[in-house]
């Protein structure tokens, strides 16, 4: 079966002696497309890519067909190197179930494109009429589509991380409620993992005007231990161009780079308690390029928990999320 560029890519079985590469995941199962050609460390290579998320892309030599580089949205480092890239030295055998056309793999000189900003015009803004985000109720991961809202929830860490959940689970909410969504993880080697959403997902965390609300409320518990997590509001200022960000955070020196969200800590406990975050408290945690904490510009809400090789792991669970206005809400879910 040859590589087309509409087409599956061909199953193969890889010999993995890299912790990282065992994120590739089921890749027989995935549509790809023919993005390009690129020479990697020398060898000219044929670049793939998955057409839906998480993205998956592969650059496969031309002559051997061996892979030569690997990208895996859900694997990389947070917060990404420059490049947006993993790279690991691996030894493996691949096979293919097909001959390969070697016409696939002649192609033109690639011409290098600037990303463009895809998310430039295609903002909303809330009218402030439904609150509520999501309360998990309807037992799927997307969120509720009121107030121009569009997103699902996600679960993803670092390239060490063993992340399991993203999905509501029952039994498992606050108290009456039925479904919440929990994320667990362990042998996490950088930033952790988490649990999040963007809440205008069309090209990206493209832009969600929330100056209609003051803030957001939610409730939350930990796994059998107490755990601090990390409650962040990303906006297209701290988010890069590939991921729908405005691309002002790739502009500055490497050590000064993207994914700085505004965040705040919070401790979680065992048991369900309600948790209200209003705007003014969210900082910038400092490692990355300083912005102004836009309400117009929002793209996504995370929870996450910060772990290391040398730590068990960790789990968050999260429930009914809701933007309010002035004093948090009374919940309709006792404590």
């Amino acid at each position: 079966m040859s590589i087309a560029p509409t087409g599956q890519f061909p199953s193969f079985d890889v010999g993995i002696s890299s912790r990282a590469l065992r994120h590739l995941g089921q890749l027989g199962q995935r549509e790809f497309r023919v993005v390009g050609d690129e020479n990697v460390g020398g060898v000219p290579c044929v670049q793939i890519g998955t057409r839906e998320r998480p993205h998956v892309e592969l650059w496969l030599g031309k002559s051997d067909k061996s892979l030569r580089r690997w990208f895996n949205e859900r694997a990389v480092e947070w917060p990404p190197p420059p490049s947006d890239e993993v790279e690991a030295d691996v030894e493996y055998t691949p096979t293919f179930d097909g001959a390969i056309a070697p016409a696939r793999f002649a192609f033109a000189p690639s011409v290098e494109r600037p990303l463009q900003d895809t998310c430039s015009e295609r903002g909303v803004a809330s009218d402030g009429s439904d609150p509520l985000i999501d309360d998990l109720e309807d037992g799927d991961h997307v969120l509720r589509q009121v107030d121009h809202r569009v997103g699902r929830w996600w679960a993803y860490g670092d390239e060490g991380c063993a992340v399991t959940g993203g999905e509501p689970e029952a039994p498992g909410g606050a108290n009456p409620s039925t479904y919440a969504v929990r994320a667990s993880a362990r042998s996490c080697s950088t930033w952790g993992f988490l649990l999040g959403f963007a809440l205008n997902e069309v090209a990206g965390s493209c832009a969600y005007d929330a100056r209609a609300y003051d803030g957001i409320s939610f409730w939350a518990r930990s796994g059998r231990e107490p755990e601090t997590l990390t409650f962040g509001v990303g906006t297209r200022q701290t988010e890069p161009l590939e991921y729908g960000g405005d691309g002002s955070c790739e502009t500055a020196a490497p050590q000064k780079r993207c994914w700085d969200y505004f965040s705040t800590a919070l401790q979680l406990t065992p048991e369900w308690r309600a948790y209200s975050v209003e705007w003014a408290t969210l900082k910038q945690m400092g490692f990355g390029v300083p912005a102004t904490f836009d309400l117009a510009q929002l793209a996504s809400l995370n929870w996450q928990i910060r772990t290391s090789p040398d730590e068990p792991g960790g789990e968050i669970w999260v429930d009914q999320v809701a933007f309010f206005n002035g004093a948090p809400p009374a919940s309709r879910f006792t404590p």
